[in-house]
């Protein structure tokens, strides 16, 4: 099954990549927290924009899933073919 990811601002800039297929075995729904940690171990750089250091998912990312506004939750199932947004928050003065 294939998650596609839309990476904009940062994520965009630290990956080099607009847009990731995920790949996840056939071993139920992928979970949204799965599809992040896959992000966060293929690009290094991008670890600390999507997770805290406790491991928790990071309060500045805004995550849509089919274009609608999802809750951080790393324990969200995904449906074949969805296709995930992540936006790093703007911040500063």
């Amino acid at each position: 099954m294939t998650i596609q990811v839309k990476l904009f601002g940062q994520l965009r800039t630290k990956t080099g990549q607009e847009t990731i297929a995920i790949e996840s075995g056939s071993e139920g729904s992928p979970k949204l927290g799965d599809v992040l940690a896959d992000i966060a171990q293929n690009y290094s750089e991008a670890k600390n924009l999507l997770f805290k250091p406790d491991g928790t998912i990071a309060g500045g990312l805004l995550i849509s899933i089919d274009d609608e506004a999802a809750v951080p939750d790393p324990d969200l199932a995904l449906k074949a073919g969805s296709t995930v947004t992540l936006l790093t928050a703007i911040s500063g003065g």
